[in-house]
């Protein structure tokens, strides 16, 4: 479109009547550039500065229209080119890569481990993720998790941690519990239903495989109970208290708050968790996982005759 023609105010309006949309395009690299130089060309056509106000109105709805800039950003560049007016060039592009650009601390490598885990332990919040990455550096001794120690949890997601109906001094003694069945268990198993002729199947994946992940290797934000005005007692989930099962099992046993039942010590937990890593016990419950689903999605093969 040659808009070179139009040079009143009146052509301009009616331009605007009867065209409702118009998309500006540029050449690759060079659009931003050539939206200033029409902006810049259609602002001294029309002697911008010395119109009265509705005609600047209908000149500037004119290059919001061809532009498709903002009013915001078109306010600005109009603003920045009677500012740059005796300028060569009034409008230019004022940001560029600076020249001594902020170093990168963390690398590709650094992200895909970060996505492996992430992956691995899915529907686990930041501080989860977090405690992982410290737990593979520091537990497990993996030298290639030593940057990722130090993320913060505002780098990755900020925590939400959504009350129901059902939680604890609010329903019943086994919120708690139900809780956890639907944010961890339950949610694993999807919301399709499944025959009951897989309850074998599913029971030997929890026993076998995802009971151990989840008590040994996945962490859980614990609640810290703080007493308020009149005595009640609200729960604050702090990123410090971020552990799994496990390390709050030991920490209950220092102060002689556990009793296990027979046959079964802290020590034998303790290296039953040491087999592997908490990676490895996480991305062999979803292989686990993957191959129960594929026995319930199996195509039904049709009887002969």
């Amino acid at each position: 479109m040659d808009e070179t023609k139009l040079r009143t105010i009146a052509q301009l309006q009616e331009f605007l009547d009867a065209t409702p949309e118009v998309r500006f395009t540029g050449a690759a690299g060079e659009d931003y550039t050539q939206r200033y130089e029409h902006i810049s060309r259609v602002l001294k056509r029309f002697d911008y500065p010395r119109r009265k106000k509705s005609e600047r109105g209908v000149v500037l709805a004119y290059l919001r229209r061809t532009s498709g800039y903002s009013r915001p950003q078109i306010t600005r560049l109009v603003a920045r080119w009677d500012e740059n007016l005796l300028a060569t060039v009034p409008l230019a592009k004022r940001y560029r890569a600076p020249a001594a650009p902020f170093a990168s601390k963390y690398t590709a490598s650094d992200i895909e481990l970060l996505v492996q885990m992430d992956r691995a332990n899915e529907d686990v919040c930041g501080p989860a993720i977090v405690h992982l990455l410290k737990r593979a550096h520091g537990v497990y001794g993996d030298a290639r998790y030593e940057r990722l120690t130090g993320l913060s949890v505002s780098h990755l997601y900020k925590l939400r941690i959504e009350q129901t109906k059902s939680r604890s001094r609010h329903s019943n003694d086994n919120a708690l519990a139900e809780s956890k069945n639907a944010s961890v268990v339950r949610k694993h198993m999807g919301y399709s239903h499944i025959p009951q002729k897989y309850a074998k199947p599913i029971n030997a994946f929890y026993e076998g495989v995802f009971n151990s992940w989840l008590n040994l290797h996945r962490p859980c934000l614990f609640a810290t109970e703080v007493a308020i005005e009149k005595g009640k007692i609200i729960k604050r989930y702090k990123h410090k208290d971020v552990k799994t099962p496990l390390e709050c099992l030991v920490l209950l046993n220092e102060k002689d708050l556990v009793k296990f039942k027979a046959g079964i010590t802290l020590e034998d937990l303790l290296a039953k968790a040491g087999e592997k890593t908490d990676l490895q016990a996480a991305q062999e419950m979803q292989k686990a996982k993957a191959e129960l689903f594929e026995l319930f999605n199996k195509p039904k093969l049709k009887q002969q005759a």
